[in-house]
């Protein structure tokens, strides 16, 4: 059985929010741990903007230099 991306994701997540259970975090936290979790991954899965971000900020230092 192959399983979708979303659902990968969420597999993943609901292991982070366990994991953060276990450490002692409130539900409130935990689901905080998810968000954050999610958006490393949003973050990831975008190499190409942090390419250009990173080419922008070199671009920022030569000019300022």
């Amino acid at each position: 059985m192959t399983r979708s991306k979303y659902e990968a994701e969420m597999r993943l997540a609901m292991g982070v929010a366990r994991y953060a259970m276990r450490d002692g975090l409130t539900p409130e936290e935990a689901v905080q741990a998810i968000k954050k979790h999610r958006k490393v991954v949003q973050s990831l899965d975008r190499p190409q903007a942090h390419d250009e971000d990173v080419a922008t900020t070199t671009q920022k230092r030569c000019v300022a230099e």
